[in-house]
């Protein structure tokens, strides 16, 4: 019992979030997509960040299960930091009325099926 409570107090002090350590524009670029995601729907979002391919993307889940809005984030050298391209013809539907979220119109190739399973593994 012990060893687990040490194990919890040093998860707490280390900011341990479930989340892979990633760059402060990933972090933000998460973080904007959630809040455009909420704008848009007058709801909750909640978007995960994972490396696929070399590549930082963003998927965000809808009832427990990791669906269509998945972006592909690159860092950039804007006021935000970052730049999303959709991954997913919804992401693009959804980008479109993004306001926080800087969005390249060109979607990302990447084997959507393949992502979904990285991050249904990676966030079970």
């Amino acid at each position: 019992m012990k060893k687990i409570a040490a194990v919890l107090v040093v998860m707490v002090l280390a900011g341990c979030s479930g989340e892979p350590d990633s760059p402060s524009w990933v972090k933000g670029a998460q973080m904007d997509i959630e809040q455009d995601i909420r704008w848009d729907t007058d709801g909750t979002a909640d978007c995960k960040r994972l490396v696929f391919s070399d590549r930082w993307f963003v998927m965000c889940r809808s009832s427990g299960k990791f669906g269509g809005l998945a972006y592909a984030v690159t860092e950039a050298a804007n006021p935000r930091g970052f730049i999303a391209q959709p991954a997913t013809g919804k992401a693009a539907q959804a980008a479109a009325s993004f306001r926080a979220s800087p969005v390249a119109g060109d979607m990302v190739r990447v084997d959507v099926d393949a992502l979904r399973g990285a991050f249904e593994a990676a966030y079970r």
